[in-house]
C-alpha cells in the first residue's frame, strides 16, 4: 500500500501501524517500513525517472543499485519511443535477470502488442506487468476473442514470424501528397547518377492495397484476406536487384525498424535466397 491520498506522514504511520497489527507487512512507504520494521516493496515511481531526466539513465541507476530483479515503469516520458526501448536494451544486456516491464498509462493493448513484437525481434523475454486495476473482463481484452478471429489470426501470424502487428497509421506518404515526394537531395542524387551512369532511375511504388501494410518494398505483410488476394512477392524487382553486385538499403526510419528492415527481411519471404543481401548488411542512419 502506498497511501497516496494521505495528507501527512502521521496519517501514513497510523495506517501502517493498523495494517501491521492485522498482518500486512509490506509497504511502498520506505521510511514507514524502516521505522515500523516492515518490508519496503514496489516497482518504480515516475518521480525517480524524472529525477534522472531519461528512462535509460533511471533504469540503469535502479538496476545498478538493486541486486535482485528490476521492474521498469514505462510511461514517464513516452512508452513506445523511450520506455520500452530503454528497458529492452537493459534486458538484452542481461537476459538472465528476469526483469519486468510495467504498463502504466495510455493505450496498454497497443503498447503490449508493440512490446511483444519488439521483444521477439530482439530475442528477449521480459516479464509483462499489467496494472492491478484490470478485472477479468479487461484482462481478456489482451487475448483473442471469437469475433476477432480474423484480426488475431493475422496479428498472431505476424508476431510468430517476428514482424509487426497490423497498425492503423495516420495518413502519410500518400501518392500526390507532399510527404510522398523524395527528399530533394535524394532526388537530385538520383538525377546525377542517371546522368553519369547513363541509366534510368527505377522508382517502385508500394502499399496500394488498403487491407494490408506494405513495409517491405518486396512484399506486403499479408497476401490474402478471406480468400481475397491482396498482394504478392515482387519477383520482378527482386530479380532486378539481384542482378547487381551490391545493394544498399536506407531510409528515413530508424535503421532497425519499419520499412528498411522489412525490405531486407522480405528478400527471403518467398523462399528465395539473397546471396548478397541482408545478413552482412551494415546499418547506418543517413
Amino acid at each position: 500500500m502506498g497511501l497516496r491520498a494521505a495528507t501527512c506522514q502521521e496519517h501514513h504511520e497510523l495506517a501502517l501501524r493498523a495494517c501491521k497489527e492485522v498482518g500486512v507487512m509490506r509497504t511502498s512507504n520506505v521510511e514507514g517500513a524502516r521505522k515500523l520494521g516492515m518490508i519496503p516493496v514496489g516497482t518504480m515511481s515516475h518521480e525517480h525517472v524524472q529525477r534522472y531526466g531519461s528512462d535509460d539513465a533511471a533504469f540503469r541507476a535502479m538496476r545498478e543499485r538493486r541486486p535482485s530483479r528490476s521492474s521498469y515503469l514505462l510511461g514517464t516520458f513516452d512508452t513506445l519511443t523511450s520506455g520500452i526501448p530503454a528497458a529492452f536494451q537493459l534486458i538484452r544486456e542481461d537476459p538472465g535477470s528476469q526483469d519486468s516491464i510495467r504498463f502504466d498509462s495510455g493505450n496498454k493493448k497497443l503498447q503490449y502488442l508493440y512490446a511483444v513484437t519488439r521483444a521477439r525481434d530482439m530475442g528477449i523475454r521480459p516479464v509483462n506487468i499489467l496494472e492491478d486495476g484490470l478485472d477479468a473482463q479487461a484482462t481478456r481484452e489482451f487475448e483473442p476473442a471469437p469475433h476477432r478471429r480474423l484480426r488475431h489470426r493475422r496479428a498472431g501470424g505476424l508476431l510468430a514470424t517476428g514482424r509487426y502487428v497490423l497498425t492503423i497509421w495516420p495518413f502519410h506518404a500518400l501518392l500526390g501528397g507532399l510527404s510522398h515526394a523524395l527528399v530533394p537531395a535524394v532526388y537530385e542524387a538520383s538525377l546525377f547518377h542517371a546522368l553519369v551512369r547513363d541509366t534510368l532511375t527505377w522508382f517502385e511504388l508500394k502499399g496500394e492495397h488498403p487491407l494490408t501494410e506494405n513495409y517491405s518494398v518486396l512484399s506486403p505483410e499479408v497476401t490474402e484476406v478471406k480468400g481475397q488476394k491482396v498482394g504478392e512477392f515482387n519477383t520482378r524487382l527482386f530479380d532486378h536487384l539481384m542482378s547487381f553486385d551490391r545493394v544498399y538499403v536506407f531510409g528515413q526510419a530508424k535503421p532497425t525498424a519499419s520499412c528498411p528492415r522489412s525490405s531486407t527481411r522480405g528478400s527471403t519471404s518467398s523462399g528465395r535466397t539473397a546471396r548478397r543481401w541482408g545478413a552482412s548488411s551494415s546499418w547506418k542512419t543517413p
